[in-house]
């Protein structure tokens, strides 16, 4: 974050400096968010990766299928780009329809640029292709499958996106605009890859139906004990069948039952609820 200028004698910490970019993105007009830090070195060694899959023995790991669909998976991956997109999300800032991997895979490849899966989400799109050329493919997408954009705010991003960027982009590419091949979405004979085409379990699955966090605790642990369902709630029972029964406070004393008792008998339901009050009403 700062940089160090050296001469003969001596040595100087200085300040960083950012990028030569504007506050806002030239796409959407929104302002830019500081992340990080991130990784920028390859992630997986090619060279490993081979050696690991072809070690490999079905009879020797129960989880041999698994095992290689993963690794498999992780080899296809570009290993000099370290970000990938999500093809979900592109067509949720659009506002769009959500269409087959296959097709945007396709239209990258048409257009020149590489494209991989990730290891790490079965919807991503990591590419080489420069950020102006993802968002002319979402534009291209959303002609053949027109949002509402009725229902677009003036300063929403997907209108933003959509209409081109705003006029910050206009002004700063002006007629140095990068311009791309025309986006194709015709399928690529490259764009299934290889660990799809063949089908191997590329992402896991849960090991079981409803696997994961469970729900709350309904009745507890006891939830078979008859005696103990039977007995839920058998004071509120009794006190409300009492006040229905008599009508009113005047008639406890007629059911054999004191004010005190009453009060007793109340408070406890209360209690039982998970609610403290106070009996001075």
């Amino acid at each position: 974050m700062g940089k160090l200028e050296e001469d003969t004698k001596n040595v100087k910490y200085k300040l960083g400096t950012g990028p030569p970019v504007g506050p806002n993105c030239p796409i959407c007009g929104r302002p830019f968010h500081i992340g990080g830090p991130f990784w920028l070195a390859p992630i997986h060694d090619a060279e490993f990766l081979r050696d690991l899959i072809d070690s490999l023995r079905e009879e020797k790991f129960g989880t041999y299928e698994r095992m290689k669909g993963m690794l498999t998976v992780a080899s296809e991956e570009l290993h000099d780009v370290p970000f990938y997109y999500t093809q979900d999300r592109l067509c949720s800032l659009t506002r769009t329809h959500c269409g087959k991997l296959l097709t945007f895979r396709s239209a990258l490849l048409n257009a020149g640029f590489r494209v991989s899966l990730s290891h790490a989400n079965k919807h991503a799109l990591k590419t080489d292709a420069p950020v102006q050329f993802i968002w002319e493919m979402m534009r291209a997408w959303e002609r053949e499958n027109p949002a509402n954009r009725a229902n677009l705010a003036e300063d929403s991003v997907a209108k933003a996106i959509l209409d081109g960027g705003d006029k910050m982009e206009k002004e700063e590419a002006g007629s140095n605009r990068t311009t791309f091949p025309k986006v194709d979405f015709s399928i690529h004979p490259e764009a299934n890859p290889e660990s799809r085409a063949l089908q191997l379990k590329r992402f896991q699955q849960n090991p079981e139906r409803n696997w994961g966090p469970k729900t709350r605790a309904s009745q507890g642990t006891f939830g078979d004990d008859a005696k103990r369902i039977k007995n839920q709630g058998k004071k509120r029972k009794k006190l409300q069948q009492h006040e229905q029964g008599q009508g009113g406070e005047g008639d406890k004393k007629a059911c054999g039952q004191s004010d005190s008792e009453a009060k007793d008998a109340k408070r406890l339901v209360k209690e039982s609820d998970g609610v403290k009050t106070s009996d001075t009403t």
